[in-house]
């Protein structure tokens, strides 16, 4: 962000769009506002002309700083859950722009698409992370949940009933979403279904 412009200043701009949630760096000739763009948490403050080694190391020391916050946060919800019970166990889901720490038993359905996932809840909006299912499916099959096809992984608490026709076989939740079961997870699924009336 550069800090002088023709209507205003970068500072400004930043004020118009607080709360800040993402990192910046300023770019100026100016180096009296160095004081002030560090209070606007700037990961860095490069002087014109701008120096291209420079920038890439601005742009490096702020992608270690988004690393380190998802460090953080994730380190903080391992001391929580360790206090909490396994129904009350919470998940780190970092977005292209926010890192957001959700309820494990609120999540209804995963659903993949090549290299991301994106998680539904029972009564929050959906969320896109850039991590594929399988990662996911690893952690969250201790959870009671159920791989019911390569695209998808659904919570078992929100199973609501099953549908058997001649074209495929389909798994509906409680939140009324549909999901498909392959043919090859159907007699597994099954299984399931059966050892959770007992």
């Amino acid at each position: 962000m550069d800090i002088k412009m023709s209507d205003g200043t970068g500072f400004d701009l930043l004020q118009k769009l607080s709360p800040v949630t993402f990192k910046v760096i300023f770019i100026t000739s100016d180096e009296d506002f160095a004081i002030k763009a560090f209070r606007f948490s700037a990961i860095d403050y490069l002087l014109k002309p701008l120096n291209a080694n420079e920038l890439v190391e601005a742009v490096k020391k702020a992608e270690e700083s988004l690393s380190k916050e998802m460090f953080d946060m994730k380190i903080s919800n391992l001391f929580a859950n360790l206090e909490r019970p396994k129904n009350l166990q919470k998940l780190v889901l970092k977005t292209s722009d926010k890192i957001y720490s959700d309820n494990i038993q609120d999540v209804v359905n995963c659903e993949s698409d090549k290299n991301y996932t994106t998680f539904y809840f029972i009564n929050a909006p959906k969320l896109v992370v850039s991590t594929n299912l399988k990662e996911y499916e690893k952690l969250l099959t201790l959870f009671n949940f159920f791989r019911t096809h390569q695209s998808h992984l659904i919570n078992m608490a929100y199973f609501d009933h099953f549908i058997k026709t001649d074209g495929g076989n389909t798994i509906v939740m409680k939140n009324k979403a549909e999901i498909p079961l392959s043919v090859r997870k159907k007699e597994e699924f099954l299984i399931l279904l059966e050892n959770l009336q007992v």
